[in-house]
């Protein structure tokens, strides 16, 4: 469980934001909820896009995100909950 943190602590720290890649969690008039938050489902898609041009050979098969993030995950199609058991660090949510 160290590891993991002190790998995922990693990858944060070195993070960069695209502008590309931003999703606003707060729902626009007019939509459903649950419409906008499939939205997310694009910018997953182009994040995918992005590395497998950069790296010509790779396409992402996790991400890592805030647990914040979960409760819009549950709004899209063929994402499944993995078991909350002996959480302690980074998980793997689905």
């Amino acid at each position: 469980m160290e590891i993991d943190t002190e790998i995922t602590n990693l990858l944060i720290a070195n993070a960069t934001v695209d502008s590309d890649l931003v999703f606003n969690i707060i729902p626009r008039a007019g939509v459903s909820l649950s419409q906008h938050y499939e939205g997310l489902e694009q910018v997953i898609a182009n994040a995918k896009m992005k590395i497998y041009k950069i790296t010509q050979k790779f396409f992402p098969n996790y991400m890592l995100c805030s647990p914040t993030v979960v409760p819009v995950l549950e709004f899209l199609k063929g994402w499944k909950a993995a078991p909350l058991s002996n959480v302690a660090g980074p998980y793997f949510a689905g």
